[in-house]
């Protein structure tokens, strides 16, 4: 998931995103970790292209928002479900759930919708291009170019 947002969503270089891991992960391991990242961002061309709504991995991992409430203390007063969406709240509803802080709700930093229909369009491109058909079965010997 995070690998989906940070590098399909907002567009992050897979190789920062996986030196930060690195460094972060208590059981990396270079032979495992890398590998699984390009798979992810879809460097292999031939798995499945996975881009993740993060609206809804957040219903359904964490229904009842303990990891939300637990790491973003902004929105941790908020009921269910506005705290997995505080970005579409109403004026009347930061009123009758007023921000801890009294500066506001944090903005989101991206539109996951739009965000990802761009993914998907621009993986599905890459995916379809000669050169890279053309290597598919160089890359399932394991003797890419």
């Amino acid at each position: 998931m995070l690998v989906s947002v940070a590098c399909h969503h907002l567009q992050l270089d897979w190789k920062e995103v996986a030196e930060h891991l690195a460094r972060c992960f208590l059981d990396f391991d270079p032979g495992i970790h890398y590998p699984q990242i390009q798979m992810q961002v879809g460097l292999t061309g031939y798995n499945t292209l996975r881009i993740y709504n993060p609206l809804q991995q957040s219903l359904d991992q964490d229904p009842d928002a303990a990891f939300i409430r637990r790491f973003v203390p902004e929105v941790a007063h908020l009921p269910i479900p506005l705290i997995h969406h505080p970005w579409l709240l109403t004026e009347m509803e930061k009123h009758f759930y007023p921000a801890p802080d009294q500066v506001g709700y944090p903005q989101r930093i991206f539109n996951h919708e739009e965000t990802g229909a761009e993914a998907r369009q621009r993986l599905w491109a890459w995916k379809k291009h000669p050169k890279v058909q053309a290597n598919i079965p160089k890359l399932l010997k394991n003797q890419v170019e």
